[in-house]
């Protein structure tokens, strides 16, 4: 599988392109805001003797998005965007419309709603078509809801997933479609600093370019034509992360039963595998594998469950064992177990166990091998990453190495208090 990489933004196409949105939960409000922050930069640059006749609404129309809780709405609508009341009227207002769902059932659901859309009375051509110039017979009927369409899944999903969304697109007339995961954190996501692995119609490509690479992404990476190809890349890299996870709690745990002091083994994985191990680690040694009740984690458990799962199975259909994925995610279900174990204890309303972090494997690892899932920072209420002086010198070694991604952004959803002062760091 090639790749290539883009970091510059494309020019703006000859035609306005009207963008849609569907879901705006926490990667999806930061994309969206970015997306819509671009088009009225754009808009309110734009200079008047363009034309007599196309007002600046009309060259950069805003953006138009849709979420089931409406009002997650407001954060785009404050910068301009425009709140739809359907999907439906995302559909018939937009040339192309991207997806941030929640995993892959909410993508079958929402594939199904958009196929299943009412036409549009007056639909007009997409700029972007690639059928302009082809005669299509009408039959006295209105063309389908998707026809010309382009439809952009930034979900990160099972591959067979976008599969079966793809062939399910295919005979929507002439709709077009792409996956394009994106990696990093919801914080990255609001400072428009994600990696976008994109595989699509090259010409897809190119009609979105001038709302990626430097608005919601710092690097768009094209991975080919099959768009199971991109999600296939995001499988790759979560059980990359996932996997260096376990095997850092294994080591974690392996020190703390040889008597090895956890301090020095930290020291040593940053030294030695650099900023992105050290600060995995730190989630373990500080306690934030496992909040208190009632705090939302990082990144979520369960989130980590789908997306190694994905993986483990992904790799099973195609003939090959992943012995470290399958370790990592039997780790990730014992640390479910113990959560759900915990609102049975504490009595809590059913159905509502209790959130973990993804590194909360940790706390499973320690379990399995005779030591409390909770460790003494947690039983001690003490679970944080520091002092203020151990974080703002942790970000400077982050970024002496250049390392101003994911590992950076993780440390500011964490201390949001000190986003200003890493953002003044020369």
């Amino acid at each position: 599988m090639s790749t290539t990489t883009t970091t510059t933004t494309a020019p703006p196409p000859d035609l306005p392109v009207r963008l849609g949105w569907i879901g705006l939960g926490n990667m999806g409000i930061g994309m969206a805001r970015n997306i819509q922050k671009h088009i009225a930069a754009m808009s309110a640059t734009a200079t008047t003797t363009s034309t007599a006749t196309v007002t600046t609404a009309e060259m950069y129309p805003p953006l138009k998005v849709y979420n089931r809780t409406a009002s997650r709405c407001a954060g785009v609508e404050e910068l301009g965007g425009v709140r739809c009341e359907s999907v439906a009227q995302v559909v018939q207002g937009s040339d192309v419309v991207f997806l941030s769902l929640s995993d892959d059932a909410a993508v079958l659901e929402m594939v199904d709603q958009l196929v299943n859309t009412p036409p549009s009375s007056s639909q007009p051509e997409p700029p972007h078509s690639q059928s302009q110039s082809q005669s299509r017979p009408q039959h006295n009927n209105a063309p389908p809801p998707l026809h010309g369409k382009i439809i952009i899944d930034t979900t990160t999903v099972h591959p067979d997933t976008t599969v079966a969304v793809q062939q399910t697109l295919a005979g929507q007339g002439g709709a077009q479609f792409a996956a394009m995961p994106v990696f990093g954190p919801a914080p990255v996501a609001a400072a428009g600093q994600l990696i976008a692995a994109f595989a699509g119609p090259r010409h897809v490509l190119d009609v979105i370019s001038p709302f990626l690479g430097g608005v919601i992404a710092r690097e768009v990476m094209y991975v080919g034509e099959e768009p199971e190809k991109a999600v296939l890349l995001k499988t790759t890299s979560n059980l990359l992360t996932a996997t260096m996870t376990q095997a850092i709690a294994e080591a974690h745990v392996f020190a703390a039963k040889t008597g090895l002091p956890a301090s020095t083994l930290e020291r040593l994985l940053e030294l030695n595998l650099g900023p992105y191990a050290h600060l995995t680690s730190r989630r373990m040694t500080s306690g934030v594998y496992c909040p208190p009740a009632g705090e939302a984690p990082w990144s979520d458990l369960s989130l980590a469950l789908k997306d190694v799962g994905h993986g483990v199975d992904t790799a099973r259909r195609r003939g090959m064992r992943l012995r470290a994925g399958e370790a990592t995610l039997e780790s990730l279900r014992m640390a479910a177990r113990w959560a759900e174990h915990q609102q049975g204890q504490q009595g809590q309303e059913q159905g509502q166990s209790r959130r973990l972090d993804s590194s909360s494997l940790f706390g499973a690892v320690r379990e399995e091998n005779g030591l409390e899932f909770e460790s003494e920072v947690v039983k001690g209420g003490m679970a944080r990453w520091g002092k203020e002086g151990e974080v703002v010198s942790s970000l400077r070694d982050v970024l002496s190495v250049g390392c101003a991604g994911e590992i950076l952004w993780a440390w500011i959803y964490r201390y949001e208090s000190f986003v200003v002062v890493v953002v003044a760091m020369p």
